[in-house]
């Protein structure tokens, strides 16, 4: 019994393939060599390879905790996030202020300096504040700073009653 199925001709200038996908090969060959022509350019002129985008740049005060009074001092667990600033330092600082928002007169603008270890890199240390006077109620408004000074975050302590 003859077949009825008929063998797609690929003689010639025909393809055994749908007329709809030439295009694709088509467009798919250019791009490989564009893109083989492109490297080979920035491999012999690199002064013409686009730059990278900037870094992304940020920092957070992670956690502020209280620790304990002793030898005339509050003591804070004080840790933070910087993202993009590998090797480069960055400071901590504080301020106290009465629960209303006054200064209280005491503060510092770098007590503890993060110098991360990676991109992505969080640390933090132990932070002695002097004990404000008179008794009240108190916070510490701690600031993160960039290398070049610029603010990165700022976090409050809870609230803490000094007797």
């Amino acid at each position: 019994m003859p077949s009825t199925l008929r063998r797609p001709s690929t003689t010639g200038t025909e393809s055994a393939l749908p007329k709809s996908t030439k295009p694709l090969f088509r467009l798919g060959g250019a791009a490989t060599a564009l893109a083989a022509i492109l490297s080979l350019v920035f491999l012999v002129f690199p002064s013409l390879k686009p730059s990278p985008p900037p870094p992304v740049l940020s920092g957070s005060i992670s956690t502020i905790v209280w620790q304990q009074a002793y030898s005339g001092s509050l003591h804070y667990a004080v840790s933070a996030r910087l993202v993009g600033y590998k090797g480069k330092p960055c400071t901590l600082g504080y301020a106290v202020y009465r629960s209303n928002g006054q200064y209280a007169g005491i503060g510092a603008a770098e007590v503890l300096t993060l110098t991360p270890e990676s991109q992505d890199d969080t640390g933090g240390s132990t932070v002695a504040v002097p004990q404000p006077l008179p008794a009240g109620q108190y916070y510490v408004q701690f600031t993160l700073n960039a290398p070049n000074g610029s603010k990165l975050d700022t976090k409050a302590s809870t609230l803490l009653t000094v007797l």
